[in-house]
């Protein structure tokens, strides 16, 4: 989840400082297939990323469900509204990722169910890289509050962000299943449920029950 990663490393790395100093972090960014393939290989213990569907050997654990958001540049023609309908999607230019992004495949299959087509100019597999051409003018992206934060926090908004009624996304926390899982991460995993439940409470109270 590279748009979260930058929110989450910080506070992971100091968590982790603070609580268990014995444990040395090792951390990645990238695409969920991407986490989640490392996870399968060995390669990460944990792995934080969307996970839109089961995927064999790894064990799942729902963290959050946090809404999406339609980001395109400030333009200053705000019309008051803090929120569209998803049937107005159709109506922007989109850069989005390419169909193997599990977000991808979320908002494909939210549209194509409504039979919605959406405009998308161009396929973009960087976040930076939508952040930079989305601040530029050259189009609107669909992401979580995360995608914003830095520039909320500053106050200096780059971006105009309308929250896309009826579309959400999960954090979801994976390892591979039957491996044990020492001390460590067992700590580590711990902090990163305790982000998402205090992220939950800060902006949206919608961590699962139990």
């Amino acid at each position: 989840m590279p748009a979260v990663a930058p929110l989450v490393a910080p506070l992971l790395v100091r968590r982790v400082r603070d609580q268990y100093p014995k444990v040395l972090l090792s951390l990645s960014e990238g695409l969920g297939t991407v986490i989640s393939d490392g996870v399968l290989t060995g390669q990460f213990d944990l792995g934080l990323f969307h996970a839109d569907r089961e995927v064999p050997s790894l064990a799942i654990t729902h963290l959050l469900d946090e809404p999406m958001f339609l980001i395109g540049p400030e333009d200053g023609a705000g019309d008051g509204r803090e929120a569209i309908d998803l049937a107005e999607l159709p109506n922007f230019p989109l850069l989005l990722p390419e169909a193997p992004n599990p977000m991808r495949r979320m908002i494909d299959r939210l549209t194509a169910d409504r039979g919605l087509a959406l405009d998308i100019r161009e396929t973009v597999n960087s976040t930076a890289m939508i952040k930079a051409m989305v601040a530029a003018g050259l189009g609107c992206t669909i992401q979580s509050y995360s995608f914003f934060h830095e520039e909320t926090q500053h106050g200096s908004p780059r971006f105009r962000v309308r929250k896309i009624k009826g579309m959400s996304r999960n954090w979801s926390l994976a390892r591979l299943e039957g491996r044990p899982a020492g001390g460590a991460v067992l700590a580590v995993a711990g902090v990163l449920a305790d982000i998402a439940r205090d992220f939950a409470d800060a902006h949206y109270r919608q961590v699962p029950v139990g």
